[in-house]
């Protein structure tokens, strides 16, 4: 008997019902009831009042099946919408009080539930990935595990035998395999979710989410290249779309799916910001499995996950349905032309299915629309609509400061000063409406950390706001609910504004008023210099076990210094506490190529620094996840360790080993220009002596894109001419006609 959805819930429900002496799917409810009616989200209402007035209808372990659950609430009245968002909230509640039970008493639950397991024989090898899945995801020790199974071996011999090297393995590889409710189908959000289609909320101008009623109510302008995007969906497959920040990129994708979903297609929008790594990993895997020939997939924000996107792009392409739409600031990668030899996203520019989103080009219609639409009855001419637009010029780069501006703007005047912007800004931030006759809310306290960090596109730890600044859970509910700031969850729960232009100009406001958020202003900078920003982030980074090698990544994304971030990053790195927090974020980092940037940046910034971080690095539990991981991200880590300290050649042969048993060309591309854009001339040189070149070469031979191929080869070319010259020789004659007529420029520019 294999491991069937009905088994795995009755058995988890039971044993958790057992050690926690309570019913994990009430608890779960009232939960769920509690939290919403406290925070006043869609739904609350009538979930309590069906909970009242029904009771015994969720006195029933079948409601964790989504389809009863959601049943339930359609027979009440309750928006498709809506019920998706409390299923989704309801199951989170009850796989909380699984981990719970799993985390307070392991050996009664794992021992319980083998032996209910064994009772229905179960198949061994399922039960393993189940058991070894669960442990990794929930942070229980794989030994007690292999403790009960040890037991079990001495009471029924062979019956779940495993060693203990065995099951490190399989420990090893379970950071893929992610333990969810198994009745909850992966469901990635589609567009009329995203934009509330259906809430009851008011039309209004430049929202920070715009909202379906926004589109419908004429809020939003409708840009040219909204139906350049959707003409092209009929011959373009995949469509790339690029902008700088606030250049509007993030609306046009939104309105895109508005105008498809009002054609009655089936449209999913995955915003990279609003989800963890494990759900992106989820949607990402689920994507290209689509069958509707007519769905359309908009993915956001991809600079944030660029390698996942670029693997993504590569599967749709070879096996995907419908549509393929993906957004992306134009990072330093993308502008100076440093993409990963072969990369997905080259291909998209070089063949012209790329859209580049400029701010400019919606800015005379944004204040037009503006002043005619909100302040009508001062019955604005065309000629002093100009006159406003000329005045609003300075603004126009970034469509957040625009948008401000114009709030900002008094019809009396025909000009908008950057003061009384910041005033704007602080009255709005002390006085956020909660709704309709409910009163005010003040987020100045909280909005001075959010937007320090923010700039650099760095969220911070809610649990950080909450126990060091003192800042109230009600109060981060309310803004969570009123979509002021977003919550998403990694390891902890972490919060962020919705654009780092945004953060820059409530930055600006608190540096302009010195009482806005005085309370936490103190504990944050410490009578420091207001613009000197290195005591916030060093109080963060030490006062516990922080997102340490992102916040390395993102201060080093500012590397024209124009926010004063890599000046902060160069400032911290120099501090031994600083440093001893980089190997505690190393060393439970999960991500080798992201270990291997760190690496990278500390040594671009002083060498002695990134030596000193790497003799600490724990060495085996690297090794382990290398094993774990694609030829790309193996060869990035190997690429910053070897700028920092002498290479082990058991390193060396890993990566070789990984290169040669890779199946995935683009991995091969992106391995090949690590090795040459990033790693020590001398260790890249001996990875690629170890490689089987006859297996490279049929490889390449099946490319379709030839030009790939040639990129591939002019990375080797640049660390190991002899290896290159062989490759060469071993493909097609064609292929290698136009090899051999191609010169071989050197990349020597960092990461």
């Amino acid at each position: 008997m294999g491991l069937t959805e009905g088994l795995i819930t009755n058995t988890l429900y039971d044993v958790a019902k057992k050690i926690l002496r309570k019913d994990p799917i009430r608890s779960a409810l009232d939960e769920t009831i509690d939290e919403i009616t406290r925070e006043k989200q869609d739904g609350w209402y009538e979930l309590r009042e069906i909970d009242r007035n029904q009771k015994e209808i969720f006195n029933n372990i079948n409601i964790i099946e989504e389809a009863t659950f959601l049943k339930i609430l359609f027979d009440n009245d309750v928006l498709p919408e809506t019920d998706s968002r409390l299923y989704k909230k309801f199951s989170e509640k009850f796989n909380d009080n699984i981990k719970e039970a799993a985390k307070k008493e392991p050996e009664v639950f794992f021992n319980y539930a083998i032996r209910e397991f064994e009772r229905n024989k179960t198949n061994n090898e399922e039960l393993i990935k189940l058991f070894t899945g669960f442990a990794h995801k929930n942070e229980v020790y794989l030994d007690r595990i292999i403790k009960h199974f040890k037991e079990l071996e001495k009471r029924n011999q062979n019956k779940f035998e495993i060693g203990h090297q065995t099951a490190e393995i399989i420990y090893n590889a379970a950071g893929d395999i992610i333990f969810q409710n198994p009745m909850a189908p992966i469901k990635i959000p589609n567009i009329e979710e995203t934009l509330k289609k259906g809430r009851k909320l008011e039309g209004d101008f430049f929202k920070e989410e715009p909202r379906w009623i926004d589109f419908e109510g004429g809020f939003i302008v409708e840009r040219n290249e909204v139906n350049e995007i959707i003409k092209k969906l009929t011959k373009e497959r995949t469509q790339l779309i690029l902008g700088n920040p606030a250049s509007g990129k993030s609306v046009i994708l939104k309105n895109v799916g508005f105008r498809l979903a009002k054609d009655n297609k089936n449209v999913y929008i995955v915003e990279l910001k609003q989800h963890s790594r494990d759900e992106i990993k989820l949607f990402f895997e689920y994507i290209p499995k689509i069958s509707d020939e007519d769905s359309i997939i908009i993915v956001d924000d991809a600079h944030l996950n660029f390698d996942d996107c670029d693997k993504l792009i590569e599967d749709f392409e070879n096996g995907g349905k419908g549509n393929l739409i993906i957004g992306s600031r134009e990072t330093e990668e993308i502008i100076k032309g440093h993409l990963k030899g072969g990369s997905e996203f080259r291909d998209l520019i070089e063949e012209e299915k790329c859209i580049r989103i400029k701010a400019e080009g919606v800015t005379e219609e944004m204040i037009r629309t503006f002043l005619e639409k909100k302040h009508k009855e001062y019955n604005f001419s065309a000629e002093r609509i100009k006159i406003v637009s000329d005045n609003l010029e300075k603004y126009k780069n970034d469509l957040w400061h625009l948008s401000w501006a114009l709030k900002a703007y008094n019809p009396e005047k025909n000009s908008v000063s950057k003061e009384e912007i910041c005033e704007k800004i602080r009255d709005s931030i002390r006085k956020i409406e909660v709704g309709k006759g409910q009163g005010e809310l003040n987020a100045e306290d909280i909005f001075l950390p959010l937007s320090i960090f923010y700039r650099f596109e760095i969220p911070i730890e809610r649990n950080y706001l909450e126990e060091q600044m003192g800042i109230e859970e009600n109060i981060i509910n309310q803004l969570i609910g009123l979509q002021e700031i977003r919550e998403t969850e990694e390891t902890h729960k972490i919060l962020s504004l919705h654009h780092s232009s945004i953060a820059e100009l409530f930055f600006r406001a608190y540096l302009r008023y010195l009482d806005l958020g005085r309370i936490n202003r103190t504990k944050i900078l410490n009578q420091k210099d207001e613009k000197d920003l290195y005591f916030p982030f060093y109080q963060y980074i030490t006062s516990a076990d922080r997102n340490i090698v992102d916040i390395v990544i993102f201060l080093h994304i500012d590397f024209s210094d124009e926010k004063g971030g890599l000046t902060l990053l160069r400032k911290l790195v120099e501090q031994d506490e600083i440093q001893k927090s980089i190997v505690i974020g190393i060393n439970k980092e999960k991500d080798v190529g992201k270990i291997g940037r760190c690496l990278l940046i500390i040594s671009n910034i002083k060498k002695e620094i990134a030596s000193r971080l790497a003799v600490n690095i724990d060495k085996t539990r690297v090794k382990n996840i290398m094993l774990q991981t694609d030829s790309s991200g193996n060869t990035l880590f190997l690429a910053g360790f070897s700028n920092a300290v002498k290479v082990e050649m058991e390193l060396v042969e890993i990566v070789a080993a990984k290169v040669d048993t890779e199946e995935d060309k683009e991995n091969i591309y992106g391995s090949m220009h690590n090795l040459a854009a990033y790693a020590k001339v001398e260790v890249a040189f001996e990875v690629l002596d170890m490689i089987d070149i006859e297996r490279l070469s049929l490889k390449l031979d099946k490319e379709m894109d030839k030009e790939k191929v040639v990129s591939c080869v002019l990375n080797i070319e640049i660390v190991n001419k002899e290896v290159a010259n062989k490759l060469i020789n071993r493909l097609n004659p064609k292929l290698r006609e136009k090899l051999q007529k191609k010169t071989f420029p050197l990349n020597t520019q960092a990461l």
